[in-house]
């Protein structure tokens, strides 16, 4: 199979599996909320957003979407892998007075209908095969000067998972992704973001990621007597009156074109 294959496959697979998730996502999506509201406080701290095109990549339902409506943008693009996660997009963000575009494609890798002045994302760089391919496409519809503003899961999200189950999702660290970024921008600025969620079990914790579209084993299919056993070990190494905790890792980054 080829590398081009492998990857559309992918990709096709990934746009599947959020897109079953898309009516489940916002009720479990509480982490990637959190993600979601760092990011935007530093867009809103940064300023200056006020009639520039923005594009949104990997908008989902909406989270980060109807915050970037308050900056008052020219227009806002919004971009997604999953038709169906366009949908539940569209649908809460009703009619707005900014003008708005809802576009199905892979930001990593098809090019981007035009040039905008911001390009924001939160909670999907870290499914791209190739970030610096990634970011290099991104980079090429940005205006001269303009703004990537990204926040992303790094290594070390769901390592209690791996640690139990020895499967994991292989993110780059953040080190890695700002040695990255600064190969392909003129500015980089880059914070590391830890933050813990906690479930009343291990059952509920695989099912929250379920619901928002993660398995956080890297697609592992559980037999009952897998399962049972990943969740007593679980909950016996990383349960206790707060409930059965998940460590998530992420990285902030800003860069200018």
């Amino acid at each position: 199979m080829t590398e081009e294959l492998h990857d559309a496959q992918a990709r096709k697979r990934r746009a599947r599996r959020f897109g079953r998730a898309a009516s489940t996502y916002d009720q479990s999506a509480h982490a990637q909320r959190r993600l979601a509201q760092i990011l935007f406080c530093d867009l809103q701290k940064r300023g200056g957003f006020a009639g520039k095109s923005v594009f949104e990549a990997g908008c989902g339902t909406g989270a980060l979407s109807k915050q970037l409506l308050t900056l008052n943008p020219a227009s806002l693009t919004l971009c997604d892998l999953s038709t169906a996660m366009l949908d539940s997009c569209r649908s809460a963000l009703g009619e707005q007075g900014v003008p708005l575009s809802f576009l199905c494609a892979d930001a990593e890798k098809d090019p981007l209908p035009q040039k905008y002045d911001l390009i924001t994302s939160s909670a999907v760089f870290q499914w791209f095969s190739s970030l610096k391919g990634g970011l290099l496409n991104l980079k090429n519809a940005l205006n001269p000067g303009g703004i990537l503003a990204a926040a992303f899961y790094t290594r070390g999200t769901f390592e209690e998972i791996r640690q139990v189950s020895g499967d994991g999702i292989a993110y780059v660290s953040a080190a890695e992704a700002e040695k990255i970024a600064k190969e392909i921008f003129s500015e980089v600025s880059c914070r590391s973001l830890s933050f813990k969620t906690f479930y009343p079990d291990a059952l509920s914790m695989l099912r929250s990621l379920k619901e928002t579209g993660v398995s956080g084993t890297g697609g592992r299919i559980w037999t009952p007597a897998k399962l049972l056993e990943f969740t007593r070990e679980y909950e016996r190494r990383f349960k206790d009156e707060r409930g059965a905790r998940l460590s998530w890792e992420a990285c902030e980054l800003i860069a200018r074109a």
